[in-house]
């Protein structure tokens, strides 16, 4: 990974960016509607220094500069080390720092900005809920004041909590089952409230807002030595060639979506999508055990697995969720998902074969 000082010097696009015009550079599938994206519409991306964040970014230069649309990318962080390493200047000339009352009046709102670590869940609840509530309330807000715009919420497949779909496809308006006295609850029940919040500055203010529920996404993040998700894991040790430690029992089965679908989603809901609307984000002939992700994904490039079972470790996971998600509202938007596991890690291999 190039440095800070690498990226300023010699101007070049670290190899996230790289890895991003491979995913992306075979242009937008028609279901995508750009009608709605006006030219100089200003675009406020919040988080964008994490995976779905940086690639919205990217995608949003990618249009702007396909279509000529003169768009104001305006961008969120927390990190600006970070920023500045993962964004080179040539870049950073065409994007602006979002900073309050400097009026940015944004058009649409992607919330992408989220606490993501399971560990810091369970070891700092109170930080993790207000810092969710806290910044969903400063853009509701901003848009309520400005009485113009979306916010497209990046929600998560998790506020279903643990339930059993016993072979069924959950849809948007089944409720989920979260026991809250628990730390580790507070990711789930502040994105539950969040949406609660969104649909409410809808009902009561009229802020057009949209809701994404996402699945675990597979991408390459910044950081993807050191990042700690399953799929990122799994990543390493076939470049690596360590051995995976499997730290749970591996029985939790879930869906998947690869971050190529996961943007277009994303693009399809902010320009497709029904205000007021939650919508599920995955493949859902993805879903599987953690221990048939594993198989699935040894087929693409082989790697060991051990069976380490930490108690510690295993009070991250979440227990008994085994839920597939049904995704007939985002197909009824056209949107089409082509990603499997094999899929996803083929590719990945392949982009860091081409890199070395």
């Amino acid at each position: 990974m190039k440095t800070v000082e690498d990226a300023d010097k010699n101007n070049n696009q670290p190899e996230l960016l790289k890895i991003f015009n491979t995913q992306f550079g075979k242009g937008l599938p028609s279901f995508i509607n750009l009608s709605t994206l006006e030219r100089k519409s200003t675009v406020l991306i919040t988080g964008s220094t994490g995976l779905i964040g940086f690639n919205l970014v990217q995608i949003f230069l990618l249009i702007d500069s396909t279509y000529k649309l003169d768009l104001n990318i305006v961008v969120s962080f927390r990190n600006k080390k970070k920023y500045r390493c993962l964004y080179p200047k040539n870049q950073r000339k065409r994007l602006t720092i979002f900073e309050e009352n400097k009026g940015i009046s944004p058009d649409f709102i992607f919330h992408c900005e989220s606490p993501t670590s399971s560990h810091e869940f369970i070891t700092k609840p109170v930080e993790v809920i207000y810092s969710i509530l806290t910044s969903a309330n400063r853009y509701l807000e901003l848009l309520r004041k400005q009485k113009k715009g979306e916010f497209i919420f990046l929600s998560s497949s998790e506020v279903y909590g643990s339930i059993a779909t016993e072979g069924k496809l959950l849809s948007e308006h089944e409720p989920g089952q979260v026991y809250n006295l628990t730390t580790r609850a507070s990711y789930q029940e502040s994105k539950r409230l969040v949406e609660t919040l969104a649909v409410s500055y809808f009902q009561e203010f009229g802020v057009k807002t949209k809701i994404i529920r996402l699945s675990q996404v597979i991408g390459i993040p910044y950081g993807y030595l050191i990042d700690k998700r399953l799929s990122i894991e799994i990543l390493n040790c076939m470049l690596t060639g360590k051995t995976f430690e499997m730290l749970s029992n591996g029985d939790v089965s879930r869906p998947y979506i690869y971050i190529t679908d996961a943007i277009y989603g994303i693009l399809t809901v902010a320009f497709s999508g029904k205000p007021g609307e939650a919508y599920n984000l995955t493949n859902p002939k993805t879903y599987c055990s953690v221990k048939q992700f594993l198989e699935e994904a040894k087929r693409s490039n082989f790697f060991k697995v051990i069976r380490k079972i930490n108690i510690q470790e295993e009070r991250k996971f979440l227990h008994n969720v085994n839920l597939n998600m049904d995704v007939t509202k985002m197909l009824n938007l056209g949107w089409r998902p082509t990603f499997g596991i094999y899929d996803s890690y083929k590719e990945m291999v392949s982009i860091f074969q081409q890199l070395k």
